[in-house]
């Protein structure tokens, strides 16, 4: 009887060398990454989470001893890069995750006017919407223009437009805007066509001008300066539901952060506001639970999933201040 044929199985050892190899490998591709990743100009070194809070600071840009921004207010980040509005300055700032200056973005003046004032920034897709207080309007621009800035569109420009834009927001293919003149809440598409409007005033107590709109898992959430509250509201109809929220000194801009969980920037309790959908408070960065990052006048909020931290303009020191926030401590 003749032999068989054995076929040999690959021993442990070299499973194991075969995946140390693969696991050197990438980490050494990472590092090496890590390396050749450009440093802009004015980044600052951040500090990972500390203490038994779930807030903590991981730093401030620009820099102490770096000149600060010029009235900072709406922030928003569209997973790679921050912009910032520098209403004072007439522009958008461009910065990386760690403060580096990455561009600017001058916002051209409206006919008529002297200047340009923008408070509200958002990301639309490619483009950036952005309220103009100057002009009361809402200007769709390239996110990424090359050389002088075009300005794609105005909302409502065709009919419809905004009076007195206050706040804004987008979701898939709609701008939300809030205007201050006669209390309403005008949608747009993505040609900045009016689609719909509805009138919240009324609705728990409000009586405008609406401050901060964002949306979450198709709701809707608006903040009004009258009353300080936040409400929700069903995006199509206008129609607000039972939910609400404590009463804020006055809620700037309210920032989702998934999983029903949402910040409330309130200016004047210099404090950023950790709520769930029930609008029940969850934490609080603010000058007792972060004695070491206090607020000034702060605005705008972004939420940079990646890396759990909470980036917030504040328009009284000219910084953006960073928190990390350990979602896992609440």
């Amino acid at each position: 009887m003749g032999r068989h044929g054995v076929t040999r199985g690959v021993r442990p050892r070299t499973v194991v060398i075969g995946m140390v190899a693969i696991v050197v490998i990438v980490a050494a591709a990472v590092g090496l990454s890590f390396l050749l990743k450009p440093r802009h100009p004015g980044a600052v070194d951040l500090r990972g989470p500390h203490g038994d809070a779930p807030f903590s600071l991981a730093g401030v840009f620009p820099a102490e001893g770096d000149e600060p921004l010029a009235n900072p207010l709406g922030i928003a980040y569209d997973g790679e890069y921050l912009y910032v509005a520098e209403s004072d300055a007439g522009m958008i700032q461009v910065f990386d995750l760690e403060g580096g200056r990455v561009d600017t973005i001058p916002l051209p003046v409206a006919e008529g006017q002297r200047s340009v004032y923008p408070s509200s920034v958002v990301i639309a897709g490619e483009r950036l919407a952005v309220v103009d207080n100057a002009a009361n309007r809402v200007l769709v621009i390239p996110r990424q223009p090359a050389g002088d800035v075009k300005v794609d569109l105005v909302l409502g420009e065709a009919g419809e437009a905004p009076v007195q834009p206050t706040a804004l927001t987008y979701a898939e293919g709609e701008f939300f805007v809030a205007d201050g003149a006669d209390g309403a809440i005008r949608v747009y598409d993505d040609a900045g066509q009016h689609l719909r409007s509805f009138d919240v005033r009324g609705q728990h107590g409000l009586d405008g001008p609406l401050t901060a709109l964002a949306i979450s898992e198709g709701t809707l959430y608006a903040a009004d300066y009258a009353s300080g509250r936040v409400v929700a509201i069903d995006a199509s109809t206008g129609d607000s539901d039972d939910r609400e929220g404590p009463a804020y000194a006055l809620p700037r801009t309210v920032e989702p952060l998934g999983d029903g969980v949402l910040v409330v920037v309130d200016g004047l309790g210099r404090a950023a506001r950790l709520i769930d959908q029930q609008m029940n408070e969850l934490a609080s960065a603010d000058a007792d639970t972060v004695p070491e990052g206090p607020m000034s006048a702060p605005w705008g909020a972004a939420w940079v999933s990646g890396d759990d931290r909470l980036y917030v303009t504040d328009s009284g020191t000219g910084r953006v201040l960073v928190y990390n926030l350990s979602l896992d401590q609440l």
